[in-house]
């Protein structure tokens, strides 16, 4: 039988300045899930921003992460032309879909 999977706990991981301050939690404050999501997490975080999900801490962290995900969006608008429209339009639906609480989901 396999044993039950757990979060990993990231703060064991990177610089102290990563996890965030008191304010947040990795440089979002109160970011949306990306439970149930099956494509890559920092492709659901850039969509995400891209769409006015995340909400940035004014800490280290944050700032470094919205750069990052910012330089991450152009790539993915860069490699949306080699990839078939249909797919792309899977993938945004999905990373919305996560962002939206469960009642939100219903009327959407």
């Amino acid at each position: 039988m396999k044993p039950a999977q757990t979060e990993t706990d990231l703060t064991k991981f990177g610089p102290a300045w990563a996890h965030g301050c008191e304010k947040c939690k990795f440089g979002l404050i109160n970011p949306p899930p990306v439970h149930g999501v099956y494509i890559g997490m920092y492709v659901v975080r850039a969509i995400q921003m891209d769409k006015g999900f995340l909400v940035f801490c004014d800490c280290k962290a944050g700032e470094t992460y919205e750069k990052y995900l910012k330089a991450r969006l152009v790539d993915i608008r860069a490699r949306r032309d080699l990839v078939d429209g249909a797919y792309w339009k899977q993938v945004i639906e999905q990373a919305v879909e996560a962002s939206l609480a469960p009642a939100q989901r219903e009327t959407a």
